[in-house]
């Protein structure tokens, strides 16, 4: 899909009211960082901005701390499912850390499974 497309499908779905909007785009870093830099000058249909995208790979990151990081990656091998399960929290620490805000884009380069169970819709690039 073209990063044209996926904005104004965007558009059209971030206009209906109600409820929390959550949404996800998969590429490569490079697509993902030329799709970014598109979305974030686009408005909705009204004016406003569409919300910034949010990189779910820097947020799972940002919220592991680096020595501990190091040791999951370490033992992952040993010990996939303890890793996995960090992983995961991470991510819902992440999300939960975005607060309460109705609309929300994410991408990622490499798909999360548990992230991929909350999202509204994804695109591929």
């Amino acid at each position: 899909m073209t990063h044209t497309a996926i904005i104004e499908t965007l558009r059209a779905r971030l206009s209906m009211p109600g409820g929390r909007h959550l949404y996800g785009v998969l590429g490569t870093y490079r697509l993902l960082n030329a799709f970014s830099n598109q979305l974030i000058k686009a408005k909705a249909a009204d004016g406003t901005p569409l919300p910034k995208p949010v990189s779910v790979n820097r947020g799972i990151l940002d919220t592991i701390p680096d020595e501990e990081f190091r040791k999951l990656v370490n033992g992952e091998a040993k010990r996939p499912e303890p890793t996995a399960a960090r992983v995961g929290a991470a991510f819902e620490q992440f999300i939960r850390s975005k607060g309460p805000a109705r609309h929300s884009v994410h991408y990622e380069a490499s798909p999360h499974q548990s992230f991929w169970r909350t999202v509204d819709r994804f695109w591929n690039l």
